[in-house]
């Protein structure tokens, strides 16, 4: 045995191992991802995870639990100190009640017949989804290069540019604010085809959606919820339209009953 007196080598994929290659290496991601949960602890992901934001403060809320099984949600900043932001706690049903005011709201769930047109919108809404996220993203990136030709030219020909600096700027700000968005959306794609897959075992009766408007049936439309006040919040969907649900103050909303 060689104890060090000699040239050590290490020739990779030398002889057949003891395991396959491929085992081992499952084995390690899976210890890694052990030994990670086992130093922060694992992290659980719900529905609204990471989609209730205070208004406030800008944070987000986080789920907690209490003795009796009650859930409910409360702003990060809060949670720290009632100096940082004072808003107060949610109840989650309360969430899922505003939600489920919004999704009717949106649809106009009310005045509609058991025709199967709902359905069939909201079927297309999902199935279509990814395809119109990515070619938002392509024409703002195709606009942005555009900015940059044109510029460029304009700076060849000593031309002023300030104008052209600010549609470029103007159309960065909206790549940069819309990020976010996308990198929320292509995080929901699991709940987009649980969705789906419920929609479609209605097998065409509008009446039946009633039934499946719970939390996770709903996010899949869900990009953001904003918390103005516990019982004010402002929804924003996957196509970027706003719903605003619950009551101010005194029973008002937008300045009317």
């Amino acid at each position: 045995m060689n104890q060090g007196y000699k040239p050590q080598y290490y020739i990779e994929d030398h002889h057949e191992g003891i395991v396959f290659k491929e085992d081992f290496e499952k084995v390690q991601e899976i210890l890694q991802a052990k030994s990670f949960e086992s130093k922060k602890g694992r992290i659980k992901r719900y529905p609204f995870t990471s989609r209730v934001v205070c208004s406030s403060c800008g944070k987000n809320f986080h789920r907690f639990k209490n003795h009796k099984g009650k859930v409910s949600w409360r702003c990060h900043s809060s949670q720290k100190s009632k100096l940082l932001c004072n808003t107060g706690a949610i109840d989650e049903e309360r969430i899922e009640k505003l939600l489920i005011e919004g999704f009717e709201k949106r649809y106009n769930m009310n005045q509609r017949s058991n025709d199967g047109l709902l359905i069939k919108q909201l079927i297309k809404e999902l199935d279509s989804a990814e395809g119109v996220r990515e070619r938002e993203q392509n024409l703002l990136r195709v606009e942005l290069e555009k900015c940059l030709i044109a510029e460029n030219k304009a700076i060849l020909q000593s031309l002023d540019i300030e104008a052209l600096k600010e549609r470029r700027k103007a159309v960065e700000d909206e790549i940069f604010n819309k990020t976010k968005l996308w990198e929320e959306f292509d995080k929901d794609h699991a709940f987009r085809e649980a969705s789906l897959n419920r929609l479609k075992d209605l097998n065409g009766s509008d009446k039946g959606i009633k039934n499946i408007l719970d939390i996770s049936f709903m996010r899949a439309w869900v990009i953001r919820i904003t918390v103005e006040s516990p019982f004010l919040f402002t929804i924003k969907w996957i196509d970027g339209e706003e719903t605003v649900v619950g009551r101010l103050k005194g029973g008002l909303i937008n300045g009317s009953k």
